[in-house]
């Protein structure tokens, strides 16, 4: 279960629309459920906000975070730079 002090830290990785970026990776990923349909982004927020268990969805949200902040920090340095290089 995500607790209080993960989902904070969490949020500041995804900003804002946190619950929409989760599920377009889940999408990409082709994370679903047993019927291979994407998961809603109500049920990923019920596993985000911790009133529901589920280690697959869990599993998936770490992942995106992962995945988010490497994208953010590689887009920051290529930004950094390419300024330098101005």
């Amino acid at each position: 279960m995500i607790t209080d002090e993960e989902r904070k830290k969490l949020k500041k990785v995804f900003g804002h629309k946190h619950i929409v970026k989760i599920r377009e990776y889940f999408i990409e990923k082709k994370i679903h459920n047993r019927e291979e349909e994407p998961y809603s982004q109500t049920f990923i927020s019920r596993i985000f906000n911790g009133r529901d268990r589920h280690d697959v969805v869990e599993n998936g949200i770490l992942e995106a975070a992962i995945d988010y902040k490497q994208k953010i920090d590689a887009k920051k340095n290529a930004k950094q730079k390419f300024l330098a290089d101005v």
